[in-house]
């Protein structure tokens, strides 16, 4: 079994071994179903204002905004989990006019966090 537990390094990038508060978060996508074995890489990094996460090919990419509350961060890592998927599944190779409008519908879709105050 392996283990995913992150933390937040002092270079920025997330990584096995330590708790935190991104841990809670990966917990609460297990319990929920979601198989979070399946990011391989996740790194805070400086996003614009409005911007919380860009999801990688087997991982994601958190801003600042990502980490304004436990409840925040659960949801947008499921968000970007569901992107991980989705490109593992090959739905994002090929882009077509309405692709990416469909894929995020999708994740909408198949969300069990919403976001806060929503």
């Amino acid at each position: 079994m392996r283990d995913n537990h992150y933390a937040v390094s002092h270079f920025g990038r997330l990584r096995r071994g330590r708790r935190g508060h991104d841990q809670i978060g990966l917990d609460a996508l297990n319990l929920a179903g979601y198989d979070t074995s399946l990011f391989k890489e996740l790194i805070k990094v400086d996003m614009p204002t409005g911007f919380r996460a860009m999801s990688l090919d087997d991982g994601a990419a958190l801003g600042k905004e990502a980490f304004e509350s436990q409840d925040w961060l659960v949801h947008v890592l499921e968000e970007e989990l569901l992107h991980v998927i989705q490109k593992a599944q090959g739905l994002a190779e090929e882009f077509g006019r309405g692709t990416a409008l469909e894929l995020e519908s999708d994740v909408n879709e198949a969300r069990k966090f919403p976001a806060p105050g929503s």
